[in-house]
């Protein structure tokens, strides 16, 4: 089933290899190849009319390689793992997980040990939940917006506890 293109906003959480984590949330028009992307603690960037404008200033980008990893949980097709050209990991194991989600399996190239995973929801797909390389990024809401537009600062609610799988 083809993904809507329209914009969206989500929200999500990752937890980096040595634990801390951070809360995220972003807007993406695939259509118009913008996307906006607010960090808990402040931190902002966002891409448009193919410019990446971050800290270091404003760099001009293909789309594709613009996206940071959290927002590449909403273009998976976007991510380096599925076995393209110049590509270090090759999917080897789709599995379902629920009613509606497939879990993907990659492996390494050169070391088939060294594997990640990836749940995509198949309805919008949207990937709900990446781990990488020791780090893990849990999508934990999207919704549709109307148009694409910079995301104003957000709040974030204090994390509780796990964020609890929902297959």
């Amino acid at each position: 089933m083809p993904r809507w293109r329209g914009p969206i906003e989500v929200r999500g959480v990752h937890q980096e290899r040595g634990g801390s984590i951070w809360q995220f949330a972003f807007t993406l028009g695939e259509a118009t190849c913008s996307w906006s992307l607010q960090r808990e603690g402040g931190s902002e960037q966002w891409f448009e009319d193919g410019v990446l404008h971050s800290v270091d200033g404003p760099v001009e980008f293909p789309f594709e390689r613009s996206l940071p990893p959290a927002i590449s949980m909403a273009v998976p097709e976007c991510l380096r793992w599925w076995g393209r050209a110049r590509e270090s990991f090759t999917p080897v194991l789709v599995q379902r997980v629920g009613d509606h989600l497939l879990l993907v399996t990659f492996e390494h190239v050169e070391d088939p040990a060294f594997r990640t995973t990836l749940v995509v929801d198949e309805r919008d797909r949207i990937a709900r939940r990446r781990i990488d390389f020791g780090e893990v990024t849990v999508i934990t809401g999207v919704r549709r917006v109307m148009r694409w537009t910079r995301l104003p600062r957000p709040s974030f609610s204090p994390l509780t506890g796990p964020i609890a799988a929902a297959y």
